[in-house]
């Protein structure tokens, strides 16, 4: 009996966040407590429908992420705050794609795009792998770019996340 073949088409973001998702699956089940109880006779059931069920301990509240700002770094890995010239511009990522390297033994870098003010959409490209993150993550949402013009190119050198 011949089975069928699916293709699935995915683009980059949703590939990466169906991977976090599964990541996330997989630990909560590598490290889920297993409880086994030995059969007793039906006292346990008796038990749970008898008394009253336990007070658990209230959660605590999320802690909120206090947003910061975060900057590209040298060749050394070291943080450069506030390069000259920067422009910080708070805009809604409307999507951001990872790209190979320009040239043979460059880095790859990501393509940030969001929409104009006036009339269609301005494109960035961050080469920080130590930014991506936290870029992507902010696909879809408001976040503050730090952009340096550099040529004909806009770079993002920063991100407040």
């Amino acid at each position: 009996m011949n089975e069928p073949t699916y293709t699935l088409i995915v683009s980059d973001a949703d590939r990466q966040d169906l991977a976090r998702v599964l990541g996330k699956f997989m630990h909560m089940l590598a490290t889920a407590k297993i409880f086994v109880e030995a059969p007793s006779g039906g006292t346990q059931s008796a038990r749970a429908v008898l008394s009253p069920p336990s007070q658990s301990p209230a959660a605590a509240p999320p802690v909120a992420i206090e947003p910061r700002d975060r900057w590209a770094r040298d060749r050394r890995g070291k943080e450069l705050p506030m390069p000259e010239g920067y422009v910080a511009r708070e805009l809604t990522v409307w999507k951001t794609e990872q790209k190979p390297p320009k040239k043979v033994g460059g880095k790859p870098y990501i393509k940030v795009t969001w929409q104009s003010q006036d009339r269609g959409y301005v494109d960035a490209n961050c080469f920080d792998e130590k930014l991506f993150p936290w870029i992507i993550n902010a696909q879809g949402r408001k976040a503050t770019l730090y952009l340096v013009k550099s040529g004909q190119y806009l770079n993002v050198v920063g991100v407040r996340a």
